[in-house]
C-alpha cells in the first residue's frame, strides 16, 4: 500500500482488526471507529501514540519528539 500511495513510511492494512484491537482501537458505542498514529521503530519500540474516536489533528511537536525519543534509543 505504501507504494501505492507514495509514502515514505510502510502502512499497516489490517482487514482481520486483530492489530486494531491490540492497540485498543476497538469501537466506541459499538459504531464510531476510534483511530490511531503510531510511530514505531523496526525493533518494535514505540516512540509516539495519538488514539481518537474523531479524526484529529497530529501534534507535530509530540510526533518530532517521539522520532527524537527513538533516534537516542538508538544512539
Amino acid at each position: 500500500m505504501s507504494n501505492q500511495l507514495k509514502l515514505p513510511f510502510p502502512v499497516l492494512a489490517d482487514p482481520d482488526r486483530a492489530i486494531y484491537l491490540r492497540y485498543g482501537l476497538d469501537k466506541v458505542f459499538l459504531a464510531i471507529q476510534r483511530s490511531g498514529t503510531f510511530l514505531i521503530d523496526q525493533q518494535g519500540i514505540v516512540g509516539y501514540i495519538k488514539q481518537g474516536a474523531l479524526p484529529q489533528k497530529l501534534n507535530e511537536d509530540q510526533l518530532m519528539r517521539g522520532i527524537k525519543k527513538l533516534q537516542n534509543a538508538r544512539a
